[in-house]
């Protein structure tokens, strides 16, 4: 009977120091992170299309809003009025893709504004020679403007109903759109109201 439990002592004495061994040995891959590393190199986030149609989604103005386009190195973004389907340019610079995946994303578009052969008719278009654009990690692209002089942000989404669709763009001849009896009066970030910067 002694013998019994010294050989079952004896037993648990072994298993107890194999457990202790085989924990030591184990613990310090998994905390280098080499059974992690085993799995495979991790593949990069693409980076983002940001071509397309965009729509101002943080306002509860529905009289007039932005929309954006994205296409062929140029950002454009315009003021939308529902009432008449009409469009007012308010920018028109460089758009510059991400070269990897992460976000945000920033660029510092140039204006082209004066590439466009009626732009001074363009009454609402700004005409600061940059403007700051970000794509963030929601998928929203964002900016700075201006109500008067409140500063607030224009955040746009991703859409595929946008007005845009289906029109020359360019920065938008005069010709395509009717006056408007109220247009929206918003003054740029660095000028004075839109009928004293002619």
């Amino acid at each position: 009977m002694k013998n019994s439990r010294f050989i079952y002592a004896a037993v648990l004495v072994v298993a107890m120091v194999l457990s202790f061994v085989f924990g030591v040995l184990l613990l310090p891959p998994m905390v280098s992170g080499r059974w992690k590393n085993n799995r495979g190199p991790s593949v990069p986030t693409p980076p983002a299309d940001l071509n397309g149609q965009w729509r101002q989604v943080n306002t509860e103005e529905s009289s007039y809003y932005h929309l954006a386009s994205i296409h062929d190195g140029v950002v454009e973004v315009y003021w939308y009025t529902p009432s008449d389907d009409s469009l007012d340019l308010y920018w028109y610079g460089t758009y510059t893709p991400p070269q990897d995946g992460k976000t945000p994303y920033t660029w510092e578009s140039e204006s082209l504004l004066e590439t466009l052969g009626n732009w001074k008719s363009l009454r609402f278009a700004l005409r600061d020679e940059s403007k700051e654009f970000t794509y963030s990690e929601k998928g929203e692209l964002s900016y700075t403007i201006y109500y008067g002089h409140i500063k607030m942000s224009s955040s746009l989404e991703r859409t595929m109903d946008s007005p845009l669709a289906g029109r020359e763009l360019g920065g938008l001849t005069q010709s395509e759109r009717p006056e408007p009896d109220s247009p929206p009066e918003t003054p740029g970030e660095t000028e004075p109201a839109p009928d004293e910067t002619l």
